[in-house]
């Protein structure tokens, strides 16, 4: 069973971001020397109630790069008719991303292949890059998802 932390962000940020690895050992032992993180933000529309604050992603952006991760990446496949370069262009992510130096993945064009969702034996569709970096057991690279708490029109809340 995967662990969640959620953590009041109305303190400092750096420490809020410090706060929600806190419970999995601090940050380094997360990181546990890794140089390489992906991180996944909501980007879905131009609204601010609908993509990731861009203040907290750059609080961890900063906080990973202090913790010595080289290699930052922010991903993200928007939805509902919008291409997620418009949105990163239209909103601070962005801006964020290329002031810390992060590559951003518009995971919407990414090249796709199939892969068996494990269990299931149901095949879909992703973008490779997801299945290569995260499809094995043996993963080099750090991933964080940092989502936008909101209401959702497939599902109550995500």
């Amino acid at each position: 069973m995967a662990k969640v932390a959620v953590v009041d962000v109305e303190q400092e940020l750096s420490q809020a971001v410090e706060d929600v690895f806190a419970p999995f050992g601090g940050v380094g032992q997360v990181l546990a020397g890794r140089k390489r993180a992906f991180i996944k933000v909501n980007a879905i529309d131009c609204r601010p109630e609908t993509y990731t604050s861009p203040a907290v992603l750059d609080t961890v952006l900063k906080v990973l790069r202090k913790y010595g991760v080289e290699d930052l990446n922010v991903m993200e496949n928007c939805t509902q008719g919008n291409f997620t370069r418009m949105v990163f262009a239209a909103t601070d992510l962005g801006k964020v991303c290329r002031r810390n130096k992060a590559k951003i993945i518009y995971l919407d064009e990414q090249p796709v292949a199939e892969m068996e969702l494990p269990g299931l034996g149901e095949r879909v569709r992703f973008p490779r890059l997801i299945i290569e970096e995260f499809g094995g057991q043996a993963r080099e690279a750090f991933y964080l998802n940092v989502p936008r708490l909101k209401a959702h029109s497939m599902s109550v809340v995500t």
